[in-house]
């Protein structure tokens, strides 16, 4: 028994597949934006101001202002009067 084709990378947002080029929405970055040079900005200045590190999630770690300035970000998005982001699994 042989195992199915597999699907080839093709780029940033492209697989190769039973040799068509097609958009590829599957996997963690299905919006395609982590290539984004707007987003790849952002990081490297938020990596810059307040570091990167390996720490678990916020009821572990605690609290860090970036949690506050989101969650006040999305009170005026939404137009809430609370927003609280929590973890996902």
């Amino acid at each position: 028994m042989s195992l199915p084709e597999a699907i080839q990378p093709d780029g940033a947002t492209h697989v190769r597949y039973r040799g068509r080029r097609l958009i590829y929405f599957g996997g963690c970055d299905y919006y395609r934006l982590a290539h984004h040079p707007k987003l790849l900005k952002a990081h490297a200045q938020a990596a810059a101001r307040d570091g990167l590190g390996t720490g678990a999630s916020r009821m572990t770690t605690g609290n860090h202002p970036a949690h506050d300035k989101l969650e006040t970000s999305l009170v005026r998005f939404f137009g809430s009067e609370t927003a609280t982001v929590v973890g996902a699994a």
